[in-house]
């Protein structure tokens, strides 16, 4: 005859891996949802001054942006949408966040639940709209081959972040192939 210790650790041996399976199938969607990649900013038609549209991508179908004027609390929240591209790409997320205070820094980061980006920033534009200021317009600056980014460009963008512009408009062409992330 077994001793009952022995009878009720025979269950519970077989009981724990069948837990563990089963929690790592409910957590493995959130485990599995990339975070924030390529985080963006551009600005909605007319308003500049007290809104601006903020896209990303991953794999989430959740759009939000928690932003607040920097150095205080990302206490602030806009929802967007999302777009599926059935490619490498993921979902392209798109949220505007409004009712800002021109001429203002704002922090902001996206994503949603367990799954956020870094920390970014922009300016809203001042509330005159002649008040004048400097941009960069940018591109072409991919490398040709397939050794990655052009190994020139991080000293071309650190000349142009001593101009001090506004902002720095990409005109795209930054991959060698559309079907590359790199």
């Amino acid at each position: 005859m077994r001793h009952p210790l022995a009878i009720l650790s025979m269950p519970n041996r077989l009981l724990a891996p069948a837990l563990t399976l089963g929690i790592a199938v409910l957590l493995l969607p959130l485990l599995a949802m990339a975070a924030p990649k390529w985080v963006r900013v551009s600005v909605p038609g007319t308003d500049a001054d007290t809104s601006m549209t903020v896209a990303w991508n991953n794999d989430s179908t959740v759009s939000e942006v928690e932003y607040g004027p920097t150095g205080g609390a990302l206490s602030l929240k806009a929802s967007g949408k999302s777009t599926n591209t059935k490619g490498t790409l993921g979902t392209v997320h798109e949220a505007t966040v409004a009712g800002l205070q021109p001429n203002t820094k704002y922090d902001y980061r996206v994503g949603g639940p367990g799954k956020w980006s870094k920390t970014y920033n922009f300016v809203t534009g001042p509330a005159d709209g002649c008040t004048p200021f400097s941009f960069i317009a940018g591109g072409d600056h991919r490398s040709d081959d397939d050794a990655g980014p052009n190994p020139k460009w991080k000293s071309v963008i650190d000349d142009m972040k001593a101009l001090t512009p506004r902002f720095i408009l990409e005109s795209g062409d930054l991959v060698k192939s559309g079907k590359d992330e790199k």
